[in-house]
């Protein structure tokens, strides 16, 4: 097995026909980070790529509509589900001083350290009255992601060269 953690030459991303994998890769790189090193860091670049999953599926979407019904799974999921709607709120949160657009759940969300003992901590979204301990988080957008990726047939599919590299 390889480590994910190692870069890998990818095809020109207009010449690679399923894109999409490079993000992928890209969040399980930063997920990797993650769990060797709990740094706040490695979770904001984790939310970020996570997040930004989705962004690329859709536009593999476009030129593949035969996913079409992916596509609306895909959709369902980011409103419905309270982990997909806290990643869109840290992501557009820590890439914008002000949010315009109207939060998935709250523009207010802060993350802490909370002490479980004198010695130990852990890391904690707080948004409004409730806590979500960070790990928690990222492990369930990773699992909703792997288990998406594989129920949709797309974990499957190989980065590919449609054409020529050079025009």
């Amino acid at each position: 097995m390889t480590d994910p953690l190692q870069r890998r030459t990818m095809p020109l991303r207009s010449a690679n026909k399923n894109f999409f994998l490079e993000q992928w890769n890209r969040v399980k790189r930063w997920k990797c980070r993650c769990d060797k090193k709990p740094d706040l860091d490695f979770y904001e670049a984790f939310f970020i790529n996570a997040y930004h999953l989705k962004d690329w599926l859709e536009q593999w979407y476009e030129k593949n509509p035969s996913y079409a019904s992916s596509a609306s799974i895909l959709n369902t999921a980011f409103s419905e589900k309270v982990y997909l709607k806290i990643l869109k709120d840290i992501c557009n949160g820590s890439k914008h001083f002000t949010l315009h657009k109207k939060p998935a759940i709250s523009r207010q969300y802060v993350i802490v350290n909370e002490y479980v003992s004198e010695n130990t901590g852990r890391k904690v979204v707080l948004i409004g009255c409730n806590k979500y301990p960070l790990v928690d988080l990222a492990n369930d957008i990773y699992n909703y992601w792997e288990n998406y990726l594989t129920d949709s047939k797309l974990i499957k599919l190989k980065n590919e060269i449609s054409g020529p590299l050079i025009p």
